[in-house]
């Protein structure tokens, strides 16, 4: 998948945004970060940190501590599993996959609309590269209100796996069969913290390249992407020097990995609180606000107000001392 002629990769470059969320450039690094973490040893380590020892999925196994008291164990993992996904971005569902895959599960994934034309074309490149292994997976889509699909699954799989809302995960939790193992991924907030110590100029201009990568990492829809970072004072770089640093490097990145297109109602959300810190600018000294000219591709905020303020994210970041 980090190969540019691996035809399934070129087809998800391929897509169109609308199918896939994000610019080619965006989906291209984004591919890359992920399945450069899904090695062998990652995984096997992955299984050891999780059960002790990955032998426990073929047979009983134990430790060298376990031994030392007698006791062994094994591990089986969930004959059917049924996910329910998100549409912001690919990675999260990729990876329950593959946690399914590592306790030999057989998989039903229900995609979200928008959002399925990553996974299951992974699907496909698992079935091309080892049939027996890829059939274990099967894809559908169907909309999100039609529940009598959703109860057989609920009914048929011994762990149901869903992804999105916290307020989408209690309605699908309400709807399951008494005594159904179920594991909710919800909603979740990202920021970040720079000490002064870190804050030499030298430094400085890495670390926001590093945050600026961060932010337009699947234009900062992850759990993981910040939406605010904490710059500590009395560094060599003031908070404020910081964030015009950032703002600079978001635009160089801009020109090489763009945004890409977003909803209406995505844009004007962004325009309008672009207008609200426009107007917090004029009138107090404590705010200072950078962004890119003729649309919303990026906004930096700078504040000295230090309480949280959550992101309306598509790339844009709240920098606060």
């Amino acid at each position: 998948w980090r190969d540019d002629l691996f035809p399934f990769r070129r087809l998800a470059l391929n897509s169109s945004q609308d199918e896939t969320g994000f610019s080619k450039p965006t989906l291209s690094r984004g591919l890359d970060q992920f399945f450069g973490r899904i090695t062998e040893e990652s995984m096997h380590n992955l299984l050891a940190q999780d059960l002790g020892d990955p032998c426990r999925l073929d047979g009983p196994s134990a430790t060298p501590e376990e031994n030392a008291d007698n006791r062994t164990s094994m591990v089986q993992g969930p004959e059917l599993i049924g996910h329910i996904t998100a549409g912001n971005l690919p990675c999260p569902t990729l990876m329950s996959m593959i946690h399914g895959l590592l306790v030999g599960s057989a998989q039903f994934v229900k995609c979200a609309k928008g959002g399925g034309i990553i996974p299951q074309l992974f699907a496909h490149s698992l079935y091309d590269a080892h049939s027996k292994l890829g059939s274990c997976l099967e894809m559908a889509r169907w909309p999100g209100e039609e529940h009598p699909l959703e109860a057989a699954l609920f009914d048929e799989a011994d762990c149901v796996i869903a992804i999105g809302r916290d307020e989408t995960l209690d309605q699908i939790r309400s709807r399951l069969p008494e005594g159904k193992r179920f594991l909710g991924h919800g909603h979740r907030v990202s920021f970040g913290y720079i000490h002064r110590d870190m804050l030499s100029r030298v430094m400085a201009r890495e670390l926001a390249k590093k945050a600026a990568q961060d932010v337009a990492t699947w234009n900062q829809l992850g759990c993981l992407s910040p939406q605010l970072i904490y710059i500590e004072r009395n560094g060599a770089v003031r908070p404020e020097m910081f964030a015009e640093m950032l703002a600079e490097e978001i635009a160089i990145l801009e020109q090489e990995e763009p945004r890409g297109d977003i909803s209406i109602e995505e844009a004007a959300t962004i325009s309008h609180r672009r207008d609200f810190y426009d107007l917090r600018a004029a009138n107090t000294g404590d705010v200072r606000q950078w962004k890119s000219e003729g649309c919303t591709s990026w906004t930096v905020v700078f504040e000295e107000e230090p309480l949280f303020a959550s992101s309306c994210l598509n790339r844009f970041i709240h920098i606060k001392p």
